[in-house]
């Protein structure tokens, strides 16, 4: 089974590349007690060591392997324990995504119809979200294309929430409403498809 796994593993470069920086960073959230001990008066090691308040980064030295940063925090271990905050908040996530999915789809699958649908358009809108916020970014910074993208962006720039989850949305909408414009447009086209 295991040559089986490395078998396949072989054949996706991509995802033995994937597979090792996930094991590289759990070693390191694992053994962070080892790679950057706290102070033994520290009392919570989360909270990354200050050496001054000084508001100019250090460059790099043997005391501060990766230098500081504005007020002195060390960078190493802010990194090196920033690693176990981050396979929690992950665990979490990826959890909370697992629980919704199986909820929406089983009850998608179970009732079908128009309740399958409408959750299945309300996937579609959670799914855009990140292309689009990458897609308005790309639009308005590279192409400087007025719009929807340049809106969302001085809303960003500006911390306008409303403005960017306003911008978000309308383009989420367009997104849906375009997929579901070519799904009509496909099913008019090819006769194998029947509709309802």
């Amino acid at each position: 089974m295991i040559a089986d796994i490395w078998k396949q593993l072989r054949r996706r470069p991509m995802s033995l590349l994937g597979f090792s920086l996930i094991g590289f960073f759990f070693i390191v959230a694992v053994s962070a007690p080892l790679l950057a001990p706290p102070a033994p008066n520290a009392r919570d090691a989360f909270i990354i060591p200050q050496d001054g308040y000084s508001p100019d980064p250090v460059r790099p030295s043997k005391k501060h392997i990766f230098g500081t940063t504005e007020q002195q925090y060390d960078l190493y271990y802010g990194m090196v324990w920033g690693t176990r905050t981050a396979f929690r908040v992950a665990i979490t996530v990826v959890a909370i995504a697992l629980i919704i999915g199986i909820l929406v789809g089983g009850a998608a699958g179970f009732y079908g119809g128009w309740i399958d649908e409408v959750l299945m358009r309300f996937t579609d809108i959670i799914l855009a979200f990140p292309d689009l916020v990458l897609a308005v970014v790309i639009v308005s910074t590279v192409f400087d294309f007025p719009g929807i993208g340049r809106w969302g962006v001085v809303a960003a720039q500006q911390l306008d929430v409303p403005g960017v989850l306003g911008s978000t949305l309308l383009a989420a909408f367009l997104f849906v409403l375009a997929n579901l414009v070519s799904d009509m447009l496909y099913a008019l086209v090819d006769p194998r498809i029947r509709i309802g």
